[in-house]
């Protein structure tokens, strides 16, 4: 019987696909905040926008 597909889940770098992502700042909004990352593995900004 096969493997069943491994599903990743959580946030990755778009750049290089890495899962360690390092919050940087974040700020709070009216509707939203926003948190600035930084991927461990290539050293990319992600910014992330999170509805609350």
């Amino acid at each position: 019987m096969p493997e069943p597909a491994q599903q990743t889940l959580g946030l990755r770098c778009p750049v290089c696909g890495g899962a360690r992502l390092r919050v940087a700042y974040t700020r709070k909004k009216d509707d939203y905040i926003m948190r600035v990352r930084r991927c461990l593995a290539c050293g990319r900004r992600v910014v992330t926008r999170e509805q609350v």
